[in-house]
């Protein structure tokens, strides 16, 4: 799932998003310090929509499966019957445990926010007088190169 963050700005430099920052007019300016061509004059600026991953409880149950039949050397009886028969209400439950138990371990460890995409970026143009101009759609059409 993609959360988008309205408070972070990023810029989109050969096809990747920036690192983010705190406000539009330091994305704009750490573009426009760090650019490698120094001729270009348009970036695309915009939101981070960070990945929020959710956990699918279906693959765990199946992994314990297996996990069960390989350490009971397929021996088991019951092999094929473990976790079966879950009920939909509680891999519904069983997916929000799982997902907020993964997330609090992301943060805690500091692996949260670190896949992104900029989403609806604007694309602002560098003036001959040092200030960014927005390009809206109605103006002409400047390719990014």
């Amino acid at each position: 799932m993609m959360e988008l963050d309205t408070s972070l700005w990023c810029y989109i430099k050969d096809d990747y998003a920036s690192e983010c920052f705190p406000s539009k007019e330091y994305a704009l300016n750490d573009w426009l310090k760090n650019r490698k061509d120094k001729d270009s004059n348009v970036v695309a600026i915009g939101h981070p929509s960070f990945y929020v991953p959710i956990v699918e409880p279906e693959i765990v149950i199946e992994s314990i499966q297996w996990q069960a039949e390989c350490d009971t050397c397929g021996y088991s009886e019951e092999k094929r019957e473990y976790l079966w028969r879950v009920k939909e209400k509680h891999l519904h439950e069983l997916q929000g445990m799982l997902t907020n138990a993964f997330r609090e371990w992301q943060n805690i460890y500091g692996y949260g926010k670190e896949m992104y995409v900029v989403e609806k970026p604007e694309r602002y143009v560098l003036m001959p007088n040092g200030e960014f101009c927005r390009i809206r759609k109605k103006d002409v059409d400047i390719h990014l190169d």
